[in-house]
């Protein structure tokens, strides 16, 4: 799914195709980094909307409508692997760990598992 790494290595870029697909869903967001937070976003959307046992993550606010936990879904997201994106999402789920220490969970497993080490 990735092509190449944003200007100072900090995150990859999706292939223009799925970046293209990604505007016409959400409009220009004018950065990459934004870019590549609704693409992750819309990754772990597709593999966990709709099914039960996530439900708790796409709980909405009362008020807006809108979703409560999007940049929880957006770090599981950058997890990339689908059947690790379930499994910590169905833990967070069953936890109902406070979003701010489950993003610095997800990160810190994400990064240690980018350099070869275990979660």
């Amino acid at each position: 799914m990735k092509e190449q790494a944003i200007e100072g290595g900090k995150s990859p870029v999706f292939c223009e195709i799925y970046t293209d697909i990604v505007k016409e869903m959400w409009g220009d967001a004018g950065s990459k980094r934004t870019m590549n937070n609704r693409a992750w976003l819309q990754f772990a959307y597709s593999l966990l909307y709709g099914k039960p046992e996530y439900a708790w993550l796409f709980e909405r606010h009362e008020k807006s409508g809108k979703f409560k936990r999007t940049t929880l879904i957006t770090e599981l997201g950058r997890l990339e692997e689908p059947e690790l994106i379930k499994t910590a999402a169905k833990q967070v789920c069953e936890e109902k760990t406070a979003v701010t220490e489950a993003v610095a969970q997800l990160r810190k497993k994400r990064l240690e598992n980018k350099k070869g080490g275990s979660a």
